[in-house]
């Protein structure tokens, strides 16, 4: 296939992970507490606080669906387990000078606010008409475009990102979790997928990044 452009992220120090809990507003903080009540969202949705140093990378300014970057998805849809899906997607990959990104390096490419688009909750929720924001189908700043449909995932080396499956939406979960799962630090839990990774896998997007 034809590969979209690249964009290269320039040696940085950031700060990812959850740590956004001044940025939202109380409505926002009430209604997630109220439908999750003593649930531990920040440590079980979210990656963990942290600072990190990254080298210069290159990453792709659109994400793919993985069928369409490798060669042969049999054995990574026989894969039982989320490690053992990276490693035979990086086997494949690296074969054509790509790599799946970290989950530290696809969270500094979006941007470091709490969304690509910044820490703007929108309304409604993101599934066809019922949101009047439109910032999430746009590229951020960087120039990179990042998943929008909560039904689909974006991987990393270790972890389904960048959505849920559609389990916020089509569950009817209340505004504004849908949105949460298109925040950068959501990881999505494992209890979510591990007994339906052929589903999840059939809508599994990459955003690859060059392997140096």
């Amino acid at each position: 296939m034809q590969l979209p452009a690249f964009v290269e992220i320039p040696d940085c120090t950031v700060t990812l992970g959850w740590r956004f809990d001044d940025v939202m507003s109380h409505e926002a903080k009430a209604a997630i507490e109220e439908y999750l009540d003593d649930y531990d969202y920040r440590s079980n949705l979210f990656s963990p606080l942290r600072t990190v140093s990254l080298k210069r990378y290159s990453i792709a300014s659109k994400p793919i669906l993985w069928t369409e970057l490798i060669d042969d998805p049999t054995p990574v849809n026989e894969a039982d387990s989320i490690g053992d899906i990276c490693s035979r997607l990086n086997e494949q990959l690296h074969a054509i000078g790509l790599r799946l990104p970290t989950e530290d390096e696809l969270e500094a490419a979006c941007g470091g606010s709490l969304f690509s688009w910044g820490d703007t909750i929108p309304d409604g929720i993101p599934s066809a008409n019922r949101t009047t924001f439109t910032r999430h189908m746009q590229p951020n700043a960087n120039g990179i475009l990042f998943n929008s449909d909560t039904y689909a995932v974006e991987i990393t080396d270790g972890y389904f990102k960048l959505g849920d499956g559609g389990v916020s939406v089509c569950g009817g979960e209340p505004w504004p979790m849908a949105w949460l799962a298109l925040s950068p630090a959501f990881r999505l839990p494992e209890d979510i997928y591990i007994d339906c990774l052929a589903e999840f896998l059939e809508g599994t997007f990459i955003h690859p990044v060059r392997a140096y």
